[in-house]
């Protein structure tokens, strides 16, 4: 409790505790974990250890690799909510690495395995704190991973039992797509298709707010594949926009990401939208023009007209 405290508070100066790092660490993990009999006590160490990670920021760096060797160990011999606090240590630790955290990989790509599943017994303890781990690791990647990427079953699984973890999908899906453009939409679309299908409609405004943007951004990061890849989720969409039941800012929404996919790929647009679908869709875009707050989206959106006009015409 006094070293959390010290390293806790307000006037803390890392520099000056920089020489006690390496026997601080040591010592919680070596000598105060194993005698730690309850949880509670597992908590408070592991606690202490998040707190100096945190504080500490790049003076950890020297001692990541040491403190990576013993997560192992610690793994093994801990079970159910103890779990936990080994993989918010590992965020902070990842963190410090940065652009170097594939040397975590060994080590990291087992764990998430593991605790981003959901069929595994310890899922209901880990599997937040998993998808947390695992997005944390996608952002600081340089390259596609392919342990990182082929995560991807496990969400759809996550996400087709509850959408309790939305904001978490949403979070990676946008980060996975960046990372893998279009070889990873083209490679995981099933998946991706089951989130998004599952998820339209069945979410409420703010579900949709958060889930339509990671729609956009699949057709911007990945125009090759997107499109075609992605047209069962963007004809339930479609059919989402045409019902004319959902609230003026969810079509709105919906129709940044139809308005995207005009500018990639105007024919695919054409091929889920039969004449009379097109004439009530236009009525519900005009309707979705007033709900729009930004600038450059409104000007997105008409110049996407102009080019659903101008491709209606060719045809």
């Amino acid at each position: 409790a006094c070293l959390h405290a010290l390293v806790d508070d307000w006037g803390f100066d890392d520099q000056q505790f920089a020489e006690f790092l390496a026997p601080c660490c040591s010592g919680l993990l070596h000598r105060v974990l194993p005698a730690c009999k309850e949880l509670e006590s597992h908590t408070l160490v592991f606690n202490l250890l998040n707190v100096v990670i945190e504080r500490m920021g790049d003076l950890m760096r020297p001692h990541v690799e040491g403190l990576l060797a013993l997560m192992p160990g610690l793994w093994s011999d801990q079970g159910g909510q103890s779990l936990v606090q080994i993989l918010l240590a590992l965020q902070r630790l990842v963190n410090v690495l940065g652009v170097e955290s594939n040397v975590a990989y060994p080590l990291l790509l087992p764990m998430l395995q593991y605790a981003t599943d959901p069929r595994q017994p310890d899922a209901l303890h880990l599997l937040e704190d998993g998808l947390g781990l695992w997005l944390v690791a996608v952002r600081n990647a340089l390259t596609p991973e392919p342990g990182l990427l082929g995560l991807l079953p496990h969400l759809a699984l996550a996400m087709g039992q509850s959408t309790e973890h939305l904001q978490h999908a949403c979070a990676l899906l946008a980060s996975l797509v960046l990372l893998g453009r279009d070889p990873f939409v083209a490679q995981f679309h099933a998946e991706l298709n089951t989130i998004f299908v599952g998820s339209l409609g069945n979410v409420n405004e703010r579900g949709h707010l958060l889930l339509l943007p990671v729609m956009e951004r699949c057709l911007a990061a990945a125009p090759a594949s997107a499109p075609q890849a992605l047209q069962p989720a963007l004809l339930k969409l479609l059919g989402m926009v045409l019902k004319g039941k959902e609230s003026r800012v969810t079509v709105a929404a919906a129709c940044c990401v139809l308005a995207r996919l005009l500018l990639h790929s105007p024919q695919t647009l054409l091929d889920l939208l039969a004449q009379a679908a097109a004439q009530a869709f236009g009525l519900s875009w005009k309707a979705a023009m007033t709900a729009l707050q930004a600038i450059e989206t409104r000007q997105l959106l008409r110049s996407c007209t102009l080019a659903m006009t101008a491709a209606s015409m060719r045809n």
